[in-house]
Formats: C-alpha cells, structure tokens, sequence
C-alpha cells in the first residue's frame, strides 16, 4: 500500500521536474515567458495522462484527500476519514469485542469456539493481540447489529484483515453469521488452507480414520421441526471398543452440540435430530428444533479432548 503511494508520489515529482526543465529551456530559445507559459500549461496535461495513467498517479490525490487502501490476502478495503473507528477495550471471546463507547462487536464471516471449548483460550488470545488497545477500522456489510445489539462488522488493524486472519491461523471457521457475505470465497479458502496445517481448531484426533459418515440426511421430508427423527446422521465404524464419551458433535453455527455418554461404537450406528430411547446403535439428541441448515452446514465430531475425528460440509444450490 505504502510502497504504491511512494511509487506514485515519486512519479509526479519526476513529471513535474521533466516540465520545469523543459519550460527553463523554452524560455531561453524562445525568448517569451507567455509563450513557455502556454507550452507549460501542455506540459502538465499530458504528464498527467501520460504518468498518471500509466504509474497510478490518482493514488497521490486519493491519498491527499485521506484515503488509503488497506490490502491483505489479496482483499482490499479503502476507507476515508469518515470511516467507522474505535478502540478495542475488551475482548469477550475469538469474535466479540467491545470498544471504547461501550458498543459490542461480532466479528463477520467467522465463528470462533465458545469460552471452554476446544481453542477457546487460544482464539481470545489471537484476537487481543491483535486489537486489544488498539485503534481499529470497522467495515459494515448489510446488517448493521444482531438480535443481540451487537454491531456486525468487518475489522481492520492497519493493514490485517482480523476476522480473515483468524480463520487462516485456525483460531476460527468461516460462518455466514448474518447472511451477509461480502468476503465469503475468502474466508472459505481460509479455512480450507488452515485444515492442512492441523493447528488449533483443525488438529487431528488420533482416532481420524476411525469414522466415516455412510448417510447423512439433512433435510427432512415437509417441516424438519414437526419431523426431527427423519433428520440424522448415520456413521460407519472401524475401529474396535470406541469409546465415544465425551465425544461431541456440533454444526457450524456452534449453538447446536450433542455430547456421547457412556457409548462404544458399534460398526454403525445412527444420531437422530430427535427424541427416542437410545439403543447399542441408536441414540437421540433430543432436540425440539431441526439441527441442520437445508441449505448448508458443516459437521464436526469431536473426541473428548476435542481434537477434529471427523468434519463433513454440505451446500445446496
């Protein structure tokens, strides 16, 4: 960003050096200070178009005027002297954050794990090194606050994007939190990167390979809330005498999570949205209200240590 403006500003002052030179000269072979006024006057339009179009010089006066490009994983967020600012004063948890007006803020596109959960400290810690008493730069998609009166918004500390780097350090996953989705391909190819890395949120359980899902019927047939038992998850087994308390199981909005008690896996066994009396190969996560989003969702089961044993992702278009 900084290096596009010097490039700009060295180019103007190249400009404007070639047409004192050359008007210096006029005015000596020419003999006419109108005449080299005029021939000056040229000079300057076409340094501009010539210059300006080729080296970015509009960056200068964009600059002038007080706007800047703040870029960062190939995004870019220009802001002027009218955008949103604060300072962060507290950080609640890895995407809330209140500033020094008292207003709250959740952090856009991401979900990050709730206080106790698997890197839950680690999150809040990303996240306050990077804002915690610090000026920051906010940026509204379409929602403005959530059911909550928390503000909805998109930070920037100088030239981080904070929400995307979370996700792409693993701290977070990418969540359509309000339907807002300015940023949404980046925040997906985020998380997709940070699930190679095997830090945090994406470290795998040593039991990865013992689970598979054979069906997973997300949508139930008519209303999914007056149909619960018809939306379930069935997983195939591999592994001998799982001992699968503790273990957990959660959607990507975070606020949905079954918890295994006193369960080894059989070589197959079914997880309905529902209520039922739970068998060797049945259980029932007792839910009044469907679980899974029809349009899409992610999955994620998690060992009692609450490293990643399996995840599965569905969209419809």
């Amino acid at each position: 960003m900084l290096a596009s403006y010097t490039m700009a500003l060295v180019t103007l002052v190249l400009g404007l050096a070639v047409v004192v030179i050359i008007a210096w000269l006029l005015m000596h072979l020419i003999g006419s200070i109108i005449k080299a006024g005029i021939i000056i006057v040229v000079l300057l339009i076409l340094v501009y178009f010539i210059f300006g179009f080729s080296f970015g010089i509009s960056g200068v006066f964009d600059f002038a005027r007080g706007h800047t490009d703040v870029s960062k994983d190939g995004i870019t967020f220009k802001f002027t002297d009218d955008t949103e600012t604060g300072t962060v004063t507290q950080v609640t948890d890895g995407d809330t954050v209140t500033l020094d007006d008292g207003s709250k803020v959740r952090l856009l596109g991401i979900n990050a794990p709730e206080t106790g959960e698997k890197c839950s400290s680690e999150a809040t810690s990303a996240l306050s090194e990077m804002v915690l008493n610090q000026e920051v730069k906010l940026q509204l998609d379409e929602e403005d606050v959530d059911m909550y009166g928390r503000k909805l918004r998109y930070i920037w500390m100088n030239n981080t994007f904070v929400n995307l780097k979370l996700v792409s350090d693993g701290y977070a996953i990418a969540y359509d939190y309000s339907g807002d989705g300015k940023y949404a391909p980046a925040f997906e190819a985020a998380e997709k990167a940070a699930q190679i890395t095997n830090t945090c949120l994406w470290k795998a359980s040593e039991f990865k390979n013992c689970l598979t899902i054979s069906e997973f019927n997300y949508d139930a047939e008519g209303n999914d809330n007056e149909n619960l038992n018809e939306e379930f998850i069935t997983f195939a087994n591999t592994c001998d005498n799982l001992d699968m308390a503790g273990w957990t199981v959660k959607d990507e909005s975070a606020s949905n999570s079954y918890t295994f008690f006193e369960f080894v896996a059989p070589a197959e066994f079914t997880l309905y949205s529902g209520t039922g009396d739970k068998t060797d190969t049945e259980v029932y996560w007792g839910r009044t209200q469907a679980v899974w989003n029809n349009e899409g969702d992610t999955l994620f089961l998690r060992d009692k240590v609450g490293d990643l044993a399996l995840t599965d992702s569905y969209e419809v278009e």
